[in-house]
């Protein structure tokens, strides 16, 4: 993918002129391409308010768009096969560890740079989330589940439903950070490059087999990172460019 800048000249030249027309390319890269990611203190110390920033304030408006009153609340839409797909209680487990990393990982980005595009892209995805909650509530279905001397596992599973109710559903806010997760591993080539990564899938699964949200909703949830992704890219690109244009007059 390219961004083109052409230049066009329409005069009218003497018999025997002519004139070059030239076009630039600015290959569309990820902008955060070859990212590195660094436990130095000082790193750490420099992403600790931008993390806590971001973390308290999607959690406060998630918690408040999720438990608010509504007039009309729409249902989910299942697909007849995800009706047989079971219910795991241990699969709780990836679910939260994935969710963990997905808001921790943004700590330990090395460049700065990277850090604003990633929060930037996780900014516009929750907002394009959170604007849907607000205007279109949907609820999933969960199952009526009862658990006598529940498990760890099951404990988890009833905590996340008292904290989560089946509002959100749609999009899926859960998947828009797995989605965040696989992008940013992609783009690193360091040794957990793969664990991030299978982390993520992990994480998009278990929202199936906990019965917290529909593919509908996972898909949405996928949209709603690309959205921000297509927004930030051109940003950075076109900053780009108009520095390589002020270069080129200097």
């Amino acid at each position: 993918m390219f961004i083109h800048d052409t230049i066009i000249l329409n005069t009218t030249l003497p018999k025997g002129h002519h004139v070059q027309i030239s076009t630039t390319k600015y290959p569309m890269q990820n902008p955060i391409q070859n990212i590195n990611l660094s436990t130095q203190p000082a790193i750490l110390k420099r992403n600790l308010p931008w993390l806590l920033i971001s973390s308290l304030l999607m959690g406060i408006i998630y918690l408040t768009t999720n438990h608010i009153s509504h007039q009309t609340i729409y249902n989910n839409y299942l697909f007849d096969f995800e009706t047989h797909i079971p219910f795991l209680a241990w699969t709780v487990l990836p679910y939260f560890g994935a969710l963990f990393w997905s808001f921790m990982i943004p700590l330990f980005v090395e460049n700065r740079q990277h850090l604003m595009v990633i929060l930037s892209v996780n900014g516009i995805g929750f907002l394009f989330n959170t604007f849907i909650w607000v205007m279109t509530p949907v609820s999933y279905p969960r199952p009526q589940l009862r658990f006598e001397d529940p498990s760890l596992t099951e404990y988890l599973y009833q905590s996340l439903i008292v904290i989560d109710t089946p509002l959100n559903s749609f999009p899926s806010e859960h998947v828009t950070l797995m989605a965040i997760l696989i992008w940013v591993a992609s783009a690193y080539s360091g040794k957990l490059k793969w664990f991030f990564i299978f982390l993520g899938v992990c994480g998009i699964l278990s929202v199936f087999t906990t019965k917290q949200h529909s593919l509908v909703d996972a898909i949405a949830g996928c949209l709603a990172m690309f959205i921000g992704y297509i927004l930030v890219i051109i940003y950075v690109h076109s900053l780009r460019r108009n520095n390589v244009r002020n270069e080129e007059e200097e």
